[in-house]
């Protein structure tokens, strides 16, 4: 049996069993707005996230229900399960390779990317392919299709994440680090320039405008706390614990000695994709909210997954690669593994609760609708996590707002957007008001509920809260009723 097939099944399993326990948010739902202006999107966005974004195109066009959107981000995080497996078996033995799908399958940061709509996976599995890629060509230096894959591979990391160009290079740091011949040097490195101007291009055209801003505090304690919690595990003492661990399995592949440029790799290829790449994008990303450098650096999750393996994994000669293998656990290495194996199942249970916020909405607003009806969002881009249940459920939603109508999943707002709901509401009898809770959609909402027309034409709202972040208002004009 392969040595991955544990830990993708089980990865699988979890996964699935995640798919569907909360609507679809946030960024999720401009992955699926980019699906109905595809063109648009890709030209407004500079090509940020642009393979992504054609594979989800023909995706989301069959369904729009938050598994089925979803449900390409876990294929992908189950090949990059595969490939860490892999490749932690190639350079530490099968009990090691199998040790780091199971590993990986737990990992919290890589279950949660697994489970939402976004290119992260995606990122996760070029990233995996890359660097097994990688040790394949340094074992077979005229392998011409390893090569030519490794390349496609490395030149579309910036297509998939901007923020891929960190773990490029991280390999042009290894390429150089294990020295093949000065031809395969070049045919490596090439690669990795052309993935470096690509994605220079990218972020001169426009791309640096996208998701960036201010930081929410400066880096600090607090926040590598919250940098560990988001790629390492949840709870901070257990990151670093697991962080000693995985630093005893960094120590075991570079103590092996070798001659050879595959030799070298392997010495220190885990250790820069996971420890060094994930502290580089921590240092290079102090402009950008630190609420969000963790799912910038997730792909080293992997790594540490692989690292976490070759620790526990006693090694012993391997008769076919010449690599250490694994033929048995110690009882130390025995307690070892099943006490990360217990932490990591614990780590699961701060993965997010249930919510379907948007689906409560929703039915609210079917359920005691009628004909002439107006609906606003506040802010504006809240409308496209309603859309997102709203497609998703048969029948035809007849109500309308300002702008486009509902269903187009336009997630470019407009300066004018404030004005045109007053134009939207003129003449209805009833407007329902959806607030995405927050201080200044809130106080927006509330300056709309002062405002002409409303003040004067509509009775006191008649008010839901489906959950914690939502609060939904219903204005029925004097003498109409509010249903």
């Amino acid at each position: 049996m392969p040595v991955w097939v544990p830990g993708v099944l089980l990865h699988l399993f979890l996964g699935l069993h995640q798919l569907h326990t909360h609507d679809l948010v946030d960024d999720e739902t401009f992955s699926l707005a980019a699906t109905q202006h595809l063109a648009d999107t890709l030209q407004r966005t500079h090509g940020t996230m642009a393979l992504y974004y054609l594979v989800l195109w023909p995706w989301a066009r069959m369904s729009h229900a938050a598994a089925w959107v979803r449900l390409p981000s876990l294929i992908f995080s189950c090949i990059a399960v595969v490939l860490i497996g892999a490749l932690v078996g190639r350079q530490a033995g099968t009990s090691a390779g199998r040790l780091a799908s199971i590993f990986a399958a737990l990992s919290v940061p890589v279950i949660q990317q697994s489970v939402t709509a976004r290119s992260y996976s995606m990122w996760l599995v070029a990233a995996a392919l890359a660097w097994y890629l990688l040790d394949r060509c340094l074992e077979d230096e005229h392998g011409r299709w390893l090569h030519l894959a490794f390349a496609l591979t490395v030149m579309a990391m910036p297509l998939i994440h901007g923020m891929a160009i960190v773990g490029v290079a991280g390999l042009g740091l290894v390429i150089l680090w294990a020295r093949p011949s000065a031809r395969q040097r070049m045919m490596l490195l090439i690669p990795c320039v052309a993935a470096a101007a690509i994605t220079g291009m990218l972020y001169q055209s426009g791309q640096r405008g996208i998701g960036v801003g201010a930081a929410d505090t400066p880096i600090d304690l607090a926040t590598a706390r919250l940098f560990l919690r988001g790629v390492v595990f949840p709870g901070v003492r257990v990151s670093l614990v697991l962080l000693v661990i995985a630093s005893i399995g960094g120590w075991r592949l570079a103590r092996n000695r070798g001659a050879t440029p595959l030799d070298r790799y392997r010495n220190v290829g885990l250790l820069v994709w996971g420890p060094l790449t994930a502290l580089g994008t921590f240092v290079l990303l102090c402009s950008v909210p630190q609420s969000v450098i963790a799912r910038y650096a997730f792909p080293s999750a992997l790594a540490v997954a692989g690292l976490l393996a070759v620790a526990v994994a006693p090694p012993s000669a391997d008769s076919t690669t010449g690599r250490p293998r694994a033929v048995g656990l110690s009882w130390v290495s025995r307690l070892a593994t099943a006490s990360i194996i217990a932490v990591m199942a614990l780590g699961l249970t701060e993965l997010p609760a249930p919510n379907h916020e948007w689906i409560a909405t929703f039915e609210i607003v079917q359920s005691n609708r009628e004909p002439g009806d107006r609906i606003i969002f506040v802010p504006a881009e809240a409308r496209l996590g309603y859309e997102a249940v709203a497609t998703a459920t048969p029948g035809t939603l007849d109500l309308a707002g300002p702008g486009k109508p509902l269903g187009t999943f336009d997630r470019f707002g407009s300066a004018d957007d404030s004005p045109r709901i007053q134009e939207g509401i003129d003449d209805a009898p009833r407007v329902w008001i959806i607030v995405r809770r927050g201080d200044a959609s809130e106080r927006f909402a509330a300056e709309l509920l002062a405002s002409e027309p409303i003040a004067h034409q509509y009775e006191r709202p008649r008010v839901w809260r489906p959950g914690p972040h939502l609060v939904v208002w219903l204005l029925a004009r004097h003498g109409g009723g509010a249903g």
